[in-house]
């Protein structure tokens, strides 16, 4: 999953959700998975199919912290 480009949307996720998405939305959420997704280039503006953004799906305060900086 590190080697791809994580700006695309995975089938194994739900429609639309990019591995950011997952990964600020999974009950084992982590702000170093995120931060690494971000630094990869993960597009942290790219909305799923219900228009929301990673931020909106975010598990917790510390992972909104990671998707704001």
């Amino acid at each position: 999953m590190l080697g791809a480009d994580p700006a695309i949307p995975k089938s194994k996720l739900r429609p639309g959700d990019t591995p950011l998405h997952w990964a600020a939305s999974s009950e084992h959420a982590s702000p170093a998975l995120v931060e690494l997704l971000l630094a990869r280039g993960a597009n942290a503006a790219l909305q799923d199919k219900q228009g929301k953004t990673a931020h909106d799906l975010a598990a917790n305060d510390d992972i909104k912290l990671a998707l704001s900086r």
